[in-house]
């Protein structure tokens, strides 16, 4: 194969003239029992082949030579981590295979994970937060085991959204913003007088803009000092979590049929607000070029012009949508309906790709993995309640039974190597192996536009 030189001192296995010495690997894969897999394929980049694992779900490889990837490769099968890079001599590299859908772990809460509307958010550093009825947000480490818990004065339903420098970000029921440290302790607290339902964003700026019922819209400094607020007097108080558009424009959704623009250095007079719904606006999205995408409980989906609010389009379920939508790449729009239907609508003409019904009202929104899975969940039945896998194109891919009547209301997000988080009204936070690597690479894959729930187009 020739000479292989090293690119870089961090790269093991090298002798003083910076050639490429020989080394060999091993290590192991196995099951969530930790049970050995056999015939799993390990490919070695470089052109240095494959090896497979025998009936103990050990393998070896020798002659390597420079940086090399690993990536274990069986059918039906997905693995954690997803490749490994080795630079030189590295034993007891263990892989974990699944079926995608298998349950890694289920973290019991001290509260249940009210209407699923507190839902999972990651820190850079993998951690989750997720808040509980309880009044406590969670700080979660990979292993799902508890790193800290921080207690506010009530319930919280609102979802926390983590600032750039990890600062938590989270609304409760007595009234006040928290901003907490990452490691559990209190920044500071904003009084906002009236429960905080709805879930903040985070501007570019670092500025948090957050809804109260009944009551304003706030806008606060980094530091907890109140930059302005507004009420919205005859268009009702902030139903909807707010998003920010790619201009720093702030969308905002209220309970008398109202959508409103706003700009966020001149809030006042509102850049537009219209009354396309009938009803309150309860879920809010943006698409390519910051187009508006706002469910309503009367039942349908509008589509609105970014620059003056005119219609677009509407979508109508035969449900309330409650659910944000989440975006494709291609553009399709993704939500679900009280109707117990997930739908797929063509972002150009409004009109219905495909819908897949579940066992009941879906609450939850959905989330899209860069292999174009979406991800779902809806309410309890009394045969028991499924979280779906469903492909591009609806057909099931695979579901997860939670229990008997309990619902999956919590929006789910896809973290690092495509784990799949999500809560449940029962209080467990669980964690499952999912088919992608992370995230739809798109304008809005997921409730709050990406992983640390930021509300705003990156």
């Amino acid at each position: 194969m020739g000479l292989i030189l090293c690119l870089s001192a961090a790269i093991t296995g090298c002798d003083p003239s910076g050639v490429a010495q020989e080394f060999s690997v091993s290590g192991s894969v196995i099951d969530l029992e930790e049970e050995g897999i056999e015939g799993v394929v390990l490919n070695f980049s470089g052109g240095f082949g494959s090896a497979t694992t025998g009936p103990d779900g050990e393998w070896n490889k020798t002659g390597l030579k420079g940086s090399v990837t690993i990536t274990p490769v069986k059918d039906d099968l997905v693995f954690l981590p997803g490749n490994v890079t080795v630079g030189g001599e590295t034993d007891n590299i263990e892989f974990l295979g699944g079926p995608a859908g298998s349950e890694l772990w289920a973290l019991e809460l001290s509260g249940t994970i009210h209407s699923g509307l507190s839902s999972p958010a990651i820190g850079s550093d993998g951690t989750i937060y997720i808040g509980s009825v309880d009044g406590k947000l969670y700080a979660v480490s990979q292993d799902g085991s508890i790193n800290w818990t921080f207690t506010t004065g009530d319930e919280i339903e609102s979802t926390p959204a983590i600032g750039d420098d990890g600062t938590i970000y989270i609304g409760s029921k007595d009234g006040y913003l928290y901003a907490v440290n990452p490691d559990g302790t209190e920044k500071w607290k904003f009084d906002a007088e009236y429960e905080i339902l709805v879930s903040p964003a985070i501007a570019e700026d670092g500025t948090i803009y957050f809804g109260t019922s009944p009551g304003n819209l706030y806008a606060i400094n980094p530091n907890g000092t109140n930059k302005w607020e507004m009420g919205f007097g005859t268009l009702g108080h902030v139903s909807a979590s707010p998003v920010i558009g790619s201009d720093g424009v702030i969308y905002v959704g209220t309970s008398n049929t109202g959508i409103i623009a706003i700009d966020p250095d001149t809030p006042y007079p509102f850049l537009w607000d219209v009354t396309h719904p009938s009803d309150s606006v309860v879920s809010l999205a943006l698409g390519p070029d910051d187009v508006v995408y706002a469910g309503s409980i009367d039942n349908s989906l509008y589509a609105l012009d970014p620059e003056d609010g005119s219609l677009n389009w509407s979508f109508e379920t035969d449900g309330w949508l409650r659910s944000n939508p989440a975006i494709g790449v291609d553009g399709t729009i993704y939500l679900g309906s009280y109707d117990t239907k997930l739908y797929a609508v063509n972002p150009t003409s409004g009109t219905e790709k495909w819908s897949f019904e579940t066992a009941n009202t879906i609450i939850s929104s959905p989330a899209i993995d860069d292999k174009g899975i979406i991800y779902i969940g809806s309410m309890g039945t009394i045969d028991g309640q499924h979280f779906y896998a469903i492909d591009a194109d609806g057909n099931e891919k695979w579901n997860f039974d939670v229990g008997l009547s309990i619902g999956v209301n919590s929006n789910p997000v896809i973290g690092e190597e495509g784990i799949i988080y999500f809560g449940s009204s029962n209080g467990y936070l669980f964690a499952l192996l999912g088919e992608g690597s992370g995230p739809e690479n798109s304008i809005w894959p997921m409730f709050g536009q990406n992983v640390r729930r930021t509300g705003r187009v990156e």
